[in-house]
């Protein structure tokens, strides 16, 4: 399993205590994107992996003040109500729910914390979108990788001259961790007939030979390589491996 990613390895391995009960062939992660050009342009210092939220925040709020470009972009929200689901997203690496002498409690230190440092982010920068940052307004923006896959979504909405990069996910300092998901989990039953041959599937829908066929297509495939990563960079423009690297 050395070349499959650990952005959503380590997710199945947590899940397992330690041991890993299942796989996944394909996988989807929340990144940070940025602008090259509008860093380039504002003289900025460009964002790095391993930042945290509150980096984010003051990064955001230095693009704000030297130029008319908004800082950063929380995803897709077309309103309010919809900026809380996508928190409720975003803030998974932290426990929302928090449980003491049998009595369950939301608004805990952290969440409250952290829905406080959202909403300033959403709120000051104008409830900037991703949209918006594929025309080029906004310096950065959260958003899912299958969106920067996405070619009808860049043909409609993308600048023309638009440069993007991205770095890992931002972290939260109470649960460092990225925002790795998949929901297609194969796993041998012990009640399996022919377990030679499930563990020949798993094995041929984890290698190599499936992941080209897969990046072939607009899917992020579990397995990596350099090749992997030489042929999504050459039909996607960025290099994903901040992506398969966040643990």
């Amino acid at each position: 399993m050395e070349n499959l990613a650990p952005a959503i390895m380590e997710p199945i391995k947590q899940a397992g205590n330690g041991d890993v009960y299942a796989v996944t062939p394909t996988f989807n992660s929340y990144t940070l994107a940025y602008n090259k050009n509008i860093f380039k342009e504002i003289g900025v210092k460009k964002p790095v992996s391993g930042m945290n939220w509150e980096d984010v925040y003051t990064l955001s709020q230095e693009i704000q003040s030297k130029s008319n470009y908004k800082g950063v972009s929380l995803g897709l929200p077309s309103s309010d109500e919809e900026f809380y689901y996508l928190y409720q997203i975003i803030s998974r690496p932290i426990y929302s729910i928090q449980e003491n002498n049998n009595e369950i409690s939301i608004n805990n230190t952290v969440n409250q914390k952290y829905w406080s440092l959202f909403s300033k982010i959403y709120i000051d920068n104008e409830r900037a979108n991703d949209k918006e940052f594929l025309k080029g307004n906004v310096g950065m923006a959260i958003l899912p990788v299958a969106n920067l896959m996405d070619k009808e979504l860049f043909q409609t909405f993308a600048a023309q001259d638009l440069k993007i990069e991205i770095v890992e996910m931002p972290i939260f300092s109470e649960n460092e961790g990225g925002l790795a998901y998949s929901d297609s989990l194969f796993a041998i039953s012990s009640k399996s007939k022919n377990i030679e041959a499930a563990a020949s599937f798993l094995e041929y829908i984890q290698g190599k030979e499936f992941a080209t066929y897969l990046s072939s297509g607009s899917l992020l495939p579990s397995y990596w390589d350099n090749e992997i990563k030489d042929s999504f960079i050459e039909k996607y423009n960025f290099d994903p491996t901040p992506i398969y690297q966040q643990r």
